[in-house]
């Protein structure tokens, strides 16, 4: 819900286009563009959110699932 926050905060407060809903949506739409592959974000090490997923999207990762005996096995993923 971190978006719907800064959009919020840094999109309506300073929005002055048309007040239809078609205008709006539009902006919006560019916005979201906006916040996905240009701002930086804090929380991912000042990257973009598309950065960080191309960064991710070849990784491999083991996702342990264990039953309550503690045997174990490993669900493997990768982000495409």
């Amino acid at each position: 819900e971190r978006a719907n926050g800064t959009t919020r905060y840094e999109f309506y407060p300073f929005y002055q286009g048309s007040t239809t809903v078609s205008a709006i949506n539009k902006a919006l739409s560019d916005y979201q563009h906006y916040y996905n592959h240009y701002r930086p974000h804090d929380g991912i090490g000042l990257e973009t959110p598309m950065a960080y997923y191309q960064q991710l999207a070849h990784t491999t990762w083991l996702f342990p699932i264990c039953s309550e005996s503690g045997q174990c096995v490993y669900y493997i993923s990768t982000i495409v």
